[in-house]
């Protein structure tokens, strides 16, 4: 959908008592002195379309304030702007008034409130109809990515992640791997994705951890046991100390065959839980390789702008981010934060 601006009108809004911008649907460049009303015909826009100033604000005044700074009562506050929607005329029109009563017994109205009026084409709408018919023609944060040079890196950092990658586009996993092998990753990504593929692993390796760790309490165990059989009675002319010699020795022969055992477990378990360990790394190398290429898929969209779309924790691993990287004038790259106010909006521009 193409939208284009013929003619805005404001009447009451703000510092300006009545003024009318005619372009035709053509581009201009609104200059002049601070303080002479730039700022308010962006804002006159915004809030006939979302009720909001420039800056996204739905708490401040459209109302003109006298000389004393103070609110002028009893005006129409009026915003219409005539739009080129895909070639074809649309208005759209809100007003704004005060509304006064008078309280029973009292000859003085009072100030109550405000009623705002609406219309589309001429013809007076309900304010869902008119939100609706404004959101058919532009979503408010496209509406504002598109006419802010600081809007993008005021969203959340999950809403920029998504657009990013909305607009650059991103890679499958069989994409990535198609590129880079690991035949290991092929195989434990089959079917999965990689967050399920490490919760089935991370799932395991709790397990076998779990087994591992009761390994080394039952060889303890093992060696402070011994024999609770009661023998039977003895068939030999063996003197009391030779039976109990011969019970221990049976006793340490059957301990010694349970540690074997053991010994044989705790080792399986060992290798297995390396097993899973290196699989994990597998994926995180899977990973880091899939995280470079999206991350360069967004930086040859945005040049010379950068994006850091992951970081690495303290174990290791990786969480998802999205931070602006802007040239600083030494030619590297800085935070969003960190850049100059000329180099914020110059990447602003770049992103809209």
């Amino acid at each position: 959908m193409e939208i284009k601006v013929r003619q805005l009108k404001l009447r009451n809004f703000k510092g300006i008592k009545s003024f009318t911008l005619d372009l035709d649907g053509d581009n201009a460049t609104i200059y002049g002195r601070n303080g002479v009303g730039k700022s308010t015909l962006a804002d006159a826009l915004s809030w006939l379309l979302f009720d909001k100033d420039a800056s996204g604000n739905s708490k401040f005044s459209v109302k003109r304030l006298d000389n004393t700074g103070l609110e002028i009562h009893n005006l129409e506050h009026e915003v219409e702007a005539v739009l080129i929607v895909d070639g074809s005329g649309q208005s759209i029109k809100k007003t704004l008034t005060e509304k006064w009563t008078k309280k029973r017994g009292s000859s003085t109205p009072e100030f109550s409130g405000h009623v705002t009026s609406y219309e589309v084409n001429g013809v007076p709408k309900k304010k869902g109809e008119y939100t609706s018919f404004v959101d058919h023609l532009v979503r408010e944060d496209l509406f504002r990515l598109l006419t802010s040079t600081t809007h993008f890196n005021a969203m959340k950092w999950q809403d920029r992640r998504q657009l990013l990658l909305e607009v650059s586009g991103s890679l499958t996993d069989k994409e990535v791997l198609d590129r880079i092998g690991l035949d290991r990753a092929k195989e434990l990504l089959d079917g999965r994705s990689y967050e399920d593929a490490v919760a089935v692993l991370k799932s395991q390796r709790s397990k076998v951890s779990k087994a591992l760790d009761g390994i080394q309490p039952r060889l303890d165990e093992v060696d402070r046991s011994s024999s609770t059989d009661a023998p039977e009675s003895p068939k030999t002319n063996l003197s009391l100390a030779e039976l109990q010699e011969a019970l221990k020795a049976a006793q340490n022969e059957r301990a010694a065959a349970r540690r074997v055992e053991l010994e044989a477990e705790q080792q399986r378990l060992g290798q297995e839980l390396d097993g899973i360990d290196a699989d994990l790394m597998t994926l995180e190398d899977f990973l880091r390789a899939k995280v470079g290429m999206i991350e360069g898929l967004v930086a040859d969209k945005f040049a010379p702008l950068g994006f850091k779309l992951f970081e690495d924790q303290i174990n290791g691993g990786l969480r998802e981010t999205c931070e602006t990287l802007v040239p600083s004038p030494e030619g590297n790259l800085v935070p969003w934060q960190d850049a100059n106010t000329g180099h914020r909006i110059l990447a602003g521009l770049r992103i809209t």
